[in-house]
């Protein structure tokens, strides 16, 4: 039964940190709040953000720094199945390896796709 738990764990907390990473402005919050402005470049992502009409941090990074790691973090599914793959080494399970990267994709394109929804809705 523990096993079973551990297996579900893995999709909900892939899914949670990609909705956390694309769908909102959590980062640069936090960036801005721990004080690390310079590490982040959070004060020329804020003059960038103005000039471009509100682009997000992932715009921002993909503009300004164009590179093989920024593209990684800037894609959805790229950074999902890498999250997967260093969750799984991190539990030494490759047993649902599979099934848990698929779910943990439906997991946030569900709650994408639910977001979305809700804010055509509203308006």
């Amino acid at each position: 039964m523990n096993e079973f738990y551990l297996m579900l764990q893995q999709p909900f907390f892939i899914s949670i940190a990609l909705i956390i990473w694309f769908q909102t402005g959590a980062f640069y919050e936090y960036a801005k709040l721990f004080g690390f402005k310079k590490l982040f470049k959070i004060k020329d992502y804020t003059e960038f953000s103005e000039i471009s009409e509100g682009a997000t941090y992932i715009e921002y990074l993909n503009v300004q720094y164009d590179s093989f790691f920024i593209r990684l973090i800037s894609c959805p599914i790229c950074l999902g199945i890498w999250l997967n793959i260093f969750y799984s080494l991190y539990c030494r399970n490759f047993s649902f390896f599979f099934v848990q990267m698929w779910f943990s994709f439906l997991l946030y394109f569900v709650v994408v796709w639910l977001m979305k929804k809700s804010m055509q809705e509203a308006e």
